[in-house]
């Protein structure tokens, strides 16, 4: 399922380097959408997590120093996830704006298109 999952979010998400292929299924301003909305729920579980990391770990038979040394690896381990993907969630709320704001008619708003506008070159 990890695989699927991973293909499907790789396909539907933004690429460093746009492709070449110009009959694309999808827009730039449609990858980003996706790219925020699964980092966005990515986030959301992995903060629930240690809710449940917290609640599962304060139960009977774990001695208290196991349970906080469990719980506090958990958050380093989150965080440091959440540290590696903000430039990435950053980067395509970024680019949702830019083809937000240089709408065309059909759509088709490249990367390349961002950097030429006065308005975001700088």
């Amino acid at each position: 399922m990890s695989v699927i999952l991973g293909t499907i979010g790789f396909m539907l998400s933004l690429k460093r380097v746009e492709p070449k292929n110009e009959n694309e299924t999808l827009t730039t301003g449609e990858r980003a959408l996706f790219s925020v909305l699964f980092l966005t729920i990515y986030i959301i579980f992995a903060v629930a997590s240690l809710g449940y990391v917290w609640r599962i770990n304060t139960r009977e038979g774990m001695s208290s120093e196991v349970r906080k040394d469990f719980v506090h690896r958990h958050l380093l381990y989150v965080a440091s996830y959440i540290v590696t993907w903000l430039p990435y969630l950053g980067f395509s709320y970024f680019i949702l704006y830019a083809t937000t704001v240089l709408q065309t008619p059909d759509n088709s708003i490249h990367y390349k298109d961002i950097a030429n506008d006065d308005r975001f070159s700088n």
